[in-house]
């Protein structure tokens, strides 16, 4: 790579470029924020917690908490009927991994809500 290409780079409108996922985690916190995920990274990062496979078929929809609180949340979490058992089988497990993600327990519960 020669100076000046790459990440970090000035393009030529004189602008700083910007790695795309760092862009759309940019525009998309407000919207996070609004669904009730005050971090963009469980979206973000959904395929990486859930699997490639249960990935395709859930999208995680809101992260509701008590009032006042961050912590013990109730994530609902969309997926078609079929997959609905093997998801059912993995929240111990992603439950674990999603406040692992957020360093503090932030989902005490997931609500699977099958789609029709």
């Amino acid at each position: 790579m020669k100076d000046g290409e790459g990440f970090g780079r000035r393009d030529e409108r004189g602008g700083e470029a910007m790695a795309i996922g760092d862009l759309l985690r940019t525009v998309a916190a407000p919207v996070m924020r609004h669904m009730g995920f005050g971090r963009s990274e469980l979206v973000a990062r959904w395929p990486e917690i859930v699997g490639p496979a249960l990935a395709q078929h859930t999208t995680p929809m809101t992260l509701r908490h008590p009032p006042g609180s961050r912590a013990r949340g109730v994530l609902d979490v969309a997926t078609d009927r079929a997959q609905a058992t093997a998801l059912r089988k993995e929240i111990p497990e992603l439950i674990a991994r999603i406040n692992e993600l957020f360093g503090y327990p932030a989902v005490e519960h997931i609500k699977i809500c099958v789609r029709r």
